[in-house]
């Protein structure tokens, strides 16, 4: 990378770092972070070969299949063990340096697309790149301007284009949006299926470079022009690199079929990280759509003449048996949906359930509402906050808003496009023969095909309507039409400016400049907007704090808010009044959204632990059924209070019954040193 990117990009990286550093000290979130981390067993443990076993083969666990995520908790608890670091801390440190991860590889992704994902043959020849700005065949009146012109092009196009891509991913970095995934340990599986979706993609580009598809197929088209131009053939370049020690030319088939396996390997990891990935061979297609599509792009430099050579389609171009990878994708694909199905309706620890519980215009709707929502937040990201509920019937919350950013969001990509075609001059002599519609079409696209899995089309949405970690990858859609309209007007202004006056140089650098600083000044907003939503992931208090302030009628949040009023502020007058408000607010939710009796049994302890007369009452009475049955209460949580109500009223037999089977519940995830004091207390 020249001098004149690597300041700059290194302090785009230092920011992202610096932005998130806060995360390490955060604790872990009640919805989820337990029950994937310290209080799973096979992870616990750490990581062994019993624990990965288990990982892969239990399908059940947490009505989600995501074994490489596992994986990586194990490691985090091995890690700690081995070290004696904090287990939040580090499990935050990683996700942070996922985020990073992912960052870089967005950057090198959309250099890529632009057509500079690396500096070609290393000699500043213009068209040794890959992009979209294709192969330009300069026809100039001697041979010393021709490459004095091709070196000022490839170095200008080069170092535009990696300011560009590192602005553009800069701001999905720094989006408010990126604060859930990133410091919600429970979403580090969003993270780690974008490092192997963005990783397979750019290997899927460089085996296309290297089969002869799209860019590199005209880097190789301009070789052979310059050949001929200079009175030599083909067969005398590769006799004279022969003679010069480089030797025969490598057969380009072993490193295509290289690229394709490794694509196929990180499909495989992005699928086994979340299912969601099922989308990845779907966007192999676009990216391939979008190579061929902007491969035959054609521009010149005021009256110098530019051509490109059409391409035939990829996978005619890929030898046996690399032809069989792209098909090897959607089986993969196939096998995740069908796993993440099962999954989905057969939980550990609850019955089987059917996976179309909605009707469809009930799904169809809130998927679309969804659309907007994610539309809505990218443009105007205030109100963010964890665990968006869902509400039964037709209507989502908020669907009014949602519907009308998902109108305004369509008028305004139909209105850019038209504005666009019509805008563009019929000859293409002097500038970038650019299509805004292409750029569209393929960011509205990569949008709605990698959030498709989540929108509950192909399953009921349960109990989130949206969340803002779901727009992890999709909203990548805006960086690359963002930087797809600043690198064709960039680069076309730049490359034409080279042949102009001194004044018209200055006038376009001067356009440049405003268009960087306006880029910044949004970095810099975005990022004092996610600092401040950052700090409401510290804990579970203050998440579910934020979540029942945007929305007061959140019944989950309730439960949770109460759970901190009792335990950290032993607010027990506060909590209890929310857990009671949740209770009546139940049959706004989805059945599976809120366990009542867990809820009860909440209750019941707060009222145990608060102690009046009319509280162990009131225990008794939400206990009714668990003490016809003790297994009703696999937590224990509602025997310990009615335990403590009858050692209230003198029946220390009944209460020592009690908390014995407290003490021995199945599922208890709470410590039994009080409820062994109280049960010493009844002898």
């Amino acid at each position: 990378m020249k001098r004149f990117t690597r300041i700059p990009f290194l302090f785009f990286v230092g920011g992202v770092l610096a932005l998130y550093a806060r995360c390490i000290f955060f604790s872990f979130i009640g919805l989820d972070d337990a029950a994937y981390t310290f209080r799973n067993p096979f992870v616990a443990g750490g990581l062994s070969v019993p624990n990965i076993v288990e990982a892969f083969t239990n399908l059940r666990h947490g009505g989600i299949w995501m074994p490489v995520t596992y994986v990586s908790y194990m490691l985090d608890s091995s890690i700690c063990r081995w070290t004696g670091l904090p287990l939040m801390g580090e499990m935050h440190f990683v996700n942070v340096l996922l985020h990073v991860a992912n960052f870089l590889l967005l950057v090198k992704l959309i250099r890529l697309l632009l057509g500079n994902g690396e500096r070609g043959m290393g000699n500043g020849e213009w068209g040794t790149g890959n992009g979209e700005w294709g192969s330009v065949n300069l026809q100039s009146e001697t041979r010393n301007s021709e490459l004095e012109t091709r070196n000022q092009l490839s170095t200008i196009n080069y170092q535009l284009s990696t300011v560009i891509a590192a602005l553009a991913s800069m701001i999905w970095a720094v989006h408010p949006l990126r604060a859930e995934p990133v410091a919600w340990i429970a979403a580090r599986k969003e993270l780690l299926w974008t490092l192997f979706t963005l990783s397979g993609i750019i290997l899927w580009i460089r085996g296309m470079r290297d089969a002869g598809c799209g860019m590199s197929f005209f880097s190789r088209a301009e070789r052979v022009d310059r050949v001929e131009n200079s009175g030599r053939g083909m067969r005398d370049e590769g006799r004279g690199k022969r003679e010069e020690g480089r030797g025969k030319t490598p057969n380009s088939k072993l490193p295509t079929i290289n690229y394709q396996l490794s694509t196929i390997i990180c499909c495989a990891l992005a699928c086994l990280s979340k299912p969601t990935a099922m989308c990845f061979p779907f966007l192999l297609l676009l990216v391939t759509w979008w190579m061929r599509k902007e491969g035959r792009r054609t521009f010149g430099v005021r009256d110098q003449k530019a051509e490109v050579t059409h391409n035939p389609l990829p996978f005619s171009l890929f030898p046996f048996p690399s032809s069989l990878f792209p098909l090897l994708s959607f089986l993969i694909a196939a096998a995740t949906a069908a796993i993440a199905a099962y999954s989905q309706t057969h939980v550990a620890g609850q019955n089987s359930a059917a996976l179309y519980t909605a009707p469809f215009a009930h799904r169809l709707v809130n998927a679309l509402s969804a659309i907007g929502y994610y539309l809505r937040a990218t443009f105007w990201p205030f109100g963010l906050h964890v665990d968006c509920r869902a509400v039964p019937g037709l209507w989502p919350l908020e669907a009014g808003w949602n519907f009308t950013a998902l109108a305004i969001a369509s008028f305004a990509a139909l209105a850019m496009m038209a504005v666009a075609n019509h805008r563009r001059p019929a000859t293409q002599s002097s500038t970038l023969n650019s299509q805004p519609s292409t750029t569209i079409i393929f960011s509205a696209l990569w949008f709605l095909i990698s959030l498709l899995p989540t929108l509950g089309l192909f399953g009921s949405f349960g109990m989130v309507a949206h969340a803002d970690r779901f727009a992890y990858l999709p909203s990548m859609a805006f960086a690359f039409l963002l930087a797809g309209f600043f690198a064709r007007k960039a680069i076309a202004k730049t490359l034409n400016s080279k042949l102009e006056t001194q004044n018209s140089t200055r006038s376009t650098c001067s356009t440049r400049l405003n268009s960087k600083l306006v880029t910044l000044i949004v970095i810099v907003l975005f990022s004092f907007v996610t600092f401040q939503q950052l700090s409401y992931w510290r804990d579970d208090w203050s998440a579910h704090q934020r979540a029942l302030d945007c929305d007061p009628a959140h019944p989950r949040a309730m439960v949770h808010v109460a759970d901190a009023r009792c335990s950290r502020q032993r607010d027990f007058n506060g909590g209890i009044a929310l857990y009671r408000k949740a209770l009546s607010l139940s049959g706004t939710v989805p059945k599976d959204g809120l366990n009542v009796g867990d809820v009860k049994a909440r209750l019941a302890y707060a009222l145990a632990s608060r102690g009046g007369y009319d509280d162990f009452a009131e225990v008794k009475k939400l206990g009714s059924e668990v003490l016809r049955d003790f297994r009703l209460d696999r937590r224990g949580m509602m025997l310990d209070a009615l335990g403590t109500a009858f050692m209230a009223e003198g029946d220390a037999k009944r209460a020592a019954l009690l908390f014995k089977a407290s003490i021995e519940a199945p599922d208890r995830f709470w410590p039994k040193a009080s409820t062994r004091r109280k049960l010493e207390s009844c002898k």
